[in-house]
């Protein structure tokens, strides 16, 4: 009885064994096929090198592939290859320029992108320009259209001026452009234009709105060359009290030959001419109380 269960024991002793021997060779099998597996793996990482010119395949993003495009993609592959050796290949400096190109590319989009921001700031900044130079534009000239009519009155013993805004816009840039029209009427005249003006009416409007603007915005110093040479005596009178009010904050240097002016100086410069025709400047302080 015990020698029948042994020679059963060793019966199924040799069966695992043949089972081992059954697994050790499928191991071996699979072996073999890793082996094949890796030396295939190794040989596509090498194509994919050459074919694409990278030296680390790290950075490439790992991808599902769908085998069942394989045959197409192969197609692909084969065509594209053609082509390459249709145009002769690829230079190996071409990747060189590339990297080059590439570089400068990058420099010259930011380039771009700050000039386009300076663009956007200048352009912020000019309308806030325009704006500030509008406002001011419009403060100054009601103010000086109020000291238009006041100066024009005052020469004019009486009488009405204006300025007047006429609004024009560009057919090109389409922005709102301003005229400036004087409309000037002496007392007891009906004017229709400025040419009906005597000579000594236009000096005076004109000089009306130049003491307008001075008052306004006040230079350090104005040069006036002969302004009254067209005025009479009572008309010289009246400009006078306008250049003595204004030379309070103003300083001016007048050409003239009129008495009248000569007189509201504090300062006189006289050029005389000798009999041999040579120039002398005479100058004098005249006290005022």
């Amino acid at each position: 009885q015990l020698r029948k269960e042994m020679f059963e024991i060793q019966k199924k002793i040799q069966e695992k064994q043949n089972f081992i021997s059954a697994l050790n060779f499928e191991i071996n099998e699979l072996e073999k096929e890793k082996v094949k597996l890796e030396t295939k793996e190794e040989d596509l990482i090498n194509e994919i090198k050459n074919e694409s010119r990278l030296k680390d395949l790290s950075s490439l993003e790992e991808k599902e592939i769908s085998f069942e495009k394989e045959e197409e993609n192969a197609s692909l592959i084969k065509k594209l290859r053609k082509e390459i050796e249709t145009i002769g290949g690829i230079d190996e400096n071409l990747f060189k320029e590339y990297e080059e190109c590439k570089e400068k590319y990058e420099f010259l989009f930011s380039q771009i992108r700050d000039l386009k921001e300076s663009i956007s700031s200048l352009e912020e900044v000019k309308r806030k320009l325009n704006e500030k130079i509008k406002n001011e534009f419009f403060s100054n000239f009601k103010e000086i259209n109020k000291n238009f009519a006041e100066y024009f009155k005052f020469l004019f013993k009486g009488g009405k001026a204006k300025l007047v805004l006429k609004k024009e816009v560009e057919e090109e840039s389409e922005e709102m452009k301003y005229g400036v029209e004087i409309y000037a009427k002496p007392p007891g005249k009906k004017i229709k234009n400025i040419q009906s003006l005597s000579g000594g009416e236009k000096a005076l409007t004109s000089l009306a709105l130049i003491f307008a603007i001075l008052k306004t915005k006040k230079p350090p110093f104005v040069i006036l060359d002969e302004v009254d040479a067209s005025l009479d005596e009572l008309n010289s009178l009246r400009l006078a009290e306008i250049l003595k009010e204004l030379a309070k904050k103003i300083q001016f240097i007048i050409v003239t030959h009129n008495l009248v002016t000569i007189e509201t100086a504090s300062c006189l410069y006289g050029v005389t001419m000798d009999k041999e025709g040579i120039s002398q400047i005479i100058s004098l302080k005249l006290d005022r109380i």
